[in-house]
């Protein structure tokens, strides 16, 4: 028995072939072995051959960036000697790129143009005239980098020697790419998405007659020069000119939208492509702050490393009197202050410190500013909360959520306005709105009855409750209090405030802030007065009161049994005492004496500046002001202006040397 040994690709196997004794001839014989040879032979010559044809560059899956080579490089080697003279055809994108013959040894090809491309996958394949030779492939990525280095520069040296006969030989996405595209993509144009983000969600648009689609915009450098194109949902470019900004006229849903710049006749891409997904929802508004999900901290945070580069005293907490030490400072029990925390704001008349307090920033100072500054704004969120409720007043609120005062029936100015801050603590106790109705004696003048003002706190001051509380008939609510409400040591504290740094005298000064904040028209008067009076930054405040609280210092009949009113001379001792301390010379003196005024002139160290209106006003008679303003025997308006002038330039000053009769 003969075998034969036959290798079919990679599997070997026996095959018993032929018998000796059954050959009948010689010739039988013959026959079988060169059928063995021919069957074992031809299977080495199909795998050797596909082993001919080797792609050097590009690569499989290479992706061609900056400055890459811009040809192909085959080799074809160590092919069996019955395929010598055979012809090889080297293929781009399918376009025949160059050809050559299968010699007796290596060969390789380094210099075949990649004149043809497309941004994008490409293929080069290299087959044969053979028909027993396999084919080789290879699929590589041109990016718009590669676009604007390797291509345009092999476009820009090789067009200047090209024969003005030949056809144009290089293209891109089959189309022409001429020389002034390559000029164009060296210049390197790049596209950036501005807008929207990655993941956006594009929300209703419409205030009013004002309505906004979703956009796109897009930085572009060089900013001119290039088209702009755009694909929207895998749809194709669309190109829409030198533009950076469009409008996206989309449905609700998810979306994504590419782009890139083209040349100026739009025949060539000539950057990378940019993308974006983001969504449509046009059934919902903007809700958000626009700081973030946590919402944005402001301009100024109450940063707890605000003080921590300041100096510390080492002895800052050694006599800590009403206090406690924090962090190495004085923190002072409510209504308490001092760097030892040792005057009583409730109690003490007298408080110099032996430092300038403007010009001291140190640790101490900072942490009582923001422990100041924290309860300042608590409070006013609280009072928000409560005066402009949100979301907007409903016309049937219910009665029991509102505290009605009416104005109708007023005092003198402090007393009323600290009645008021009374009425308000026991509405922030209660949870409840208060509501002002009436006229206020003050304001009941003709220039409180034009532009739409009104003869109650909102002529000069801003409002202090919502819009909405107007539409209530207030007139079926029983006001709770008048504005002749008799005080009591009654004040409801806020707990929040009744802390370090807090405390009565905090709690009634910031209701007072929220009662008296300027509107628009007293800012403009303010404005004016202080131009014209020279007031001044560094300056201390000096009030002297010697109106109807005390005609007569031994009056048994007073409103203030036991109060004093000072003269001018007692004043003038603190007055040097400041200066002698702080280097203070200016003075804002408020007073209701025309007296006090005239007696200025005699003290010669300061510089006075006061508000100019004739005092005699109030020192006509002995008649208490509430009964001259209701009988309207007093300028109304010079009345309010004069009194709302005086608190606000006091409470503006550096310094004050005050007196409370």
């Amino acid at each position: 028995m003969i075998f034969a040994l036959i290798r079919f690709h990679t599997k070997m196997s026996i095959v018993p072939l032929l018998s000796a004794r059954s050959c009948h001839a010689v010739a039988v014989c013959v026959f079988g072995l060169l059928l063995m040879f021919a069957i074992t032979h031809a299977d080495e010559l199909d795998s050797e051959e596909t082993a001919c044809f080797h792609i050097l560059f590009p690569p499989k899956e290479y992706i061609l960036r900056k400055d890459d080579p811009s040809h192909i490089t085959v080799s074809i080697g160590d092919c069996p000697h019955l395929l010598t003279g055979s012809q090889v055809f080297v293929l781009l994108n399918s376009a025949l790129v160059h050809e050559g013959v299968v010699i007796g040894e290596e060969i390789v090809f380094d210099a075949i143009g990649m004149n043809r491309i497309v941004l994008g996958w490409n293929e080069v394949r290299v087959t044969s005239s053979s028909s027993n030779l396999e084919q080789t492939s290879s699929l590589f990525y041109v990016s718009a980098e590669y676009l604007q280095t390797s291509f345009s520069d092999l476009v820009l040296q090789s067009a200047p020697q090209l024969d003005q006969t030949s056809e144009w030989p290089w293209h891109v996405n089959n189309k022409p790419f001429f020389l002034h595209h390559a000029k164009l993509a060296a210049m390197k144009p790049s596209v950036k998405i501005v807008w929207p983000p990655a993941g956006y969600t594009f929300k209703r648009m419409q205030y009013g007659p004002t309505a906004f689609s979703p956009f796109l915009r897009v930085d572009m450098s060089p900013t001119f020069g290039f088209n702009l194109a755009m694909s929207i949902d895998g749809g194709g470019m669309s190109v829409f000119g030198p533009i950076y900004f469009l409008n996206l006229h989309l449905e609700d849903g998810e979306h994504n939208i590419s782009v890139a710049l083209t040349t100026p006749d739009s025949q060539h891409v000539i950057s990378d492509v940019q993308s974006v997904s983001f969504s449509v929802n046009q059934s919902v508004e903007y809700e958000e702050d626009g700081g973030g999900e946590e919402g944005s901290k402001g301009l100024f945070p109450f940063d707890a490393d605000l003080c921590s580069s300041l100096a510390r005293d080492p002895d800052g907490c050694k006599t800590c009197e009403r206090g406690m030490c924090v962090d190495g400072s004085c923190s002072c029990f409510p209504d308490y202050f001092g760097e030892s925390c040792n005057f009583s704001i409730l109690s003490d008349t007298r408080y110099l410190p032996v430092k300038d307090p403007s010009k001291v920033w140190d640790f101490s100072s900072c942490q009582k500013f923001i422990q100041s500054e924290k309860l300042s704004q608590a409070m006013e969120e609280k009072l928000y909360k409560l005066q402009f409720p949100q979301p907007p007043l409903p016309s049937s609120h219910s009665s029991h959520h509102v505290l009605h005062l009416s104005l109708d029936d007023t005092s003198g100015f402090g007393v009323t306005l600290h009645l008021i801050s009374q009425i308000f603590s026991s509405a922030i106790r209660n949870n409840q709105t208060v509501v002002m109705r009436g006229k206020f004696s003050y304001f009941r003048h003709r220039a409180c009855r034009s532009h739409g003002r009104r003869e109650d706190l909102t002529c000069f001051f801003e409002s202090t409750q919502d819009a909405g509380f107007d539409r209530l008939n207030i007139s079926q609510i029983t006001p709770t209090y008048t504005a002749n409400y008799q005080l009591h040591n009654d004040w409801h504290l806020p707990q929040q405030l009744n802390t370090s740094g807090g405390g009565l005298f905090f709690f009634i000064s910031q209701l007072s802030r929220f009662l008296m904040t300027p509107n628009r028209n007293l800012e403009a008067l303010v404005r004016r007065v202080k131009r014209r009076i020279g007031y001044e930054h560094p300056i201390m405040g000096v009030h002297v009161r010697h109106g109807d609280s005390c005609p007569k210092w031994e009056d048994k009949h007073s409103h203030l049994p036991g109060a004093k009113c000072e003269k001018l001379e007692r004043y003038v001792e603190e007055m040097y005492a400041m200066k002698r301390l702080y280097g203070v010379d200016r003075v804002f003196v408020c007073t209701d004496d025309p007296v006090v005024i005239e007696e200025l002139s005699l003290v010669t160290d300061f510089q006075f500046v006061f508000v100019p209106f004739d005092r005699k006003l109030f020192s006509a008679s002995d008649w208490a002001i509430e009964l001259k303003l209701l009988m309207a025997t007093l300028d109304r308006r010079l009345a309010a202006e004069s009194t709302i002038l005086d608190i606000l330039l006091l409470a503006g000053h550096a310094r004050g040397a005050n007196s409370f009769c």
